[in-house]
């Protein structure tokens, strides 16, 4: 759906609280920025980043005055994950009693303040039906679906959803059509012209693929229920981490985002000019006589 051109009603509403975001953004990155600067945590510095979006958010939405309907994020933001710069994925679920033309007006204040705010976000705008019918039909929406968190709204809602997905799709087609998903963007990424410059999200080794084999069989509670997947190779293992594992930055997240921190926002490709670099910011302790490029 289009949001339609503001009316000058929404657009002067919108607008304090569109200012309050834009500040609330920069101080969220410059935080997080510090944060990965001080080599903490990637995975509390995701999560921390992703909380503060959230009031940002919830906070624009208040301000757009939307009723019937309730705010989800979905997709890596829908797991509490955002790395520097990421886009954000919202769906907007409405209510059995509302239709779109009640909440087109509002709606296009929420859009407006979000990207006025310097988010980039994305947003969908469905039933409980809609949704059903486009996760049946695509393994993304799916897949989003699966990763859906309530910010504004009540668990109940939340629980619809759940119920619909599980009705909708078959987890053993869903887990093969993942296995395939993974195995297509391996080939693609660790062709040739990846081989020296690896894309450290999309490779074989690179996050997208503990996502995708970790990520969503955990989310879903298979892993502790023992559910016989078509793939065993992709859960993750028991074992539990050693202190030292714990100790270290996980190195796709950490490079990618240190990526992030440089030249490009949203470059995922380890690039010649950015190797070392990255080496040198990423490295708790530089080896001996080691000099910078």
């Amino acid at each position: 759906m289009v949001a339609r051109p503001l009316s000058k009603q929404t657009a002067e509403g919108i607008a304090p609280a569109a200012d309050a975001a834009r500040s609330a953004v920069a101080r969220a990155r410059s935080d997080n920025a510090a944060g990965w600067h001080a080599k903490a945590r990637p995975a509390l510095l995701m999560r921390e980043l992703a909380g503060a979006v959230d009031q940002i958010v919830i906070d624009l939405w208040k301000a757009s005055g939307i009723e019937g309907a309730s705010l989800l994020a979905v997709g890596g933001y829908g797991r509490g994950e955002l790395s520097p710069f990421s886009d954000i994925d919202l769906l907007i679920l409405l209510d059995d009693t509302t239709s779109v033309a009640e909440i087109e007006g509002p709606l296009s204040g929420l859009v407006t303040g979000l990207w006025d705010s310097g988010l980039d976000a994305g947003h969908s705008l469905r039933t409980l039906a809609d949704c059903a019918a486009q996760a049946r039909a695509d393994l993304t929406v799916a897949t989003s679906l699966l990763e859906a968190r309530m910010l504004v709204g009540d668990s109940a809602t939340l629980a619809a959803l759940q119920r619909v997905w599980r009705q909708t799709i078959d987890c053993h087609d869903f887990s093969e059509a993942k296995l395939l998903e993974m195995r297509q963007r391996h080939i693609r990424f660790q062709d040739s012209p990846y081989s020296l410059e690896p894309n450290i999200k999309e490779s074989p080794v690179g996050f997208e693929t503990y996502r995708s084999s970790a990520g969503w069989p955990q989310h879903m509670g298979w892993v502790e229920a023992g559910v016989n997947l078509p793939m065993p190779a992709l859960l993750p293992s028991t074992r539990p981490a050693s202190s030292a594992s714990r100790s270290r930055p996980c190195t796709p997240f950490a490079h990618t985002c240190t990526l992030w921190q440089g030249d490009v926002r949203t470059a995922s490709s380890l690039t010649y000019r950015a190797q070392s670099p990255r080496a040198w910011a990423t490295s708790r302790s530089p080896p001996s006589g080691a000099v910078r490029s």
